[in-house]
């Protein structure tokens, strides 16, 4: 049982490998994180729900080390979540 829900978010125009998805602010929801060349990140917090509409910005929460936007991973690091 898997219902296909349709286009959940328009996107925000960078290429797929520079996306990632991780819980930034520790509420249970993936949020959509996007990685630029110099690592710097930009978020838009889930708001759960159905996803559609369900995005909030949050500009840029990291502003990167030099390392490529492509290395950047994401981890929970302190276990709190």
């Amino acid at each position: 049982g898997w219902t296909a829900a349709g286009q959940v978010a328009s996107g925000v125009g960078v290429p797929a490998d520079q996306v990632r998805f991780a819980d930034v602010n520790a509420d249970g929801f993936a949020d959509y994180l996007s990685v630029a060349t110099g690592g710097a990140v930009q978020a838009w917090l889930n708001k759960g729900g159905t996803g559609i509409g369900g995005w909030t910005a949050a500009g840029q929460i990291a502003s990167g080390t030099g390392a490529p936007g492509s290395s950047v991973r994401f981890a929970d690091v302190n276990a709190d979540r």
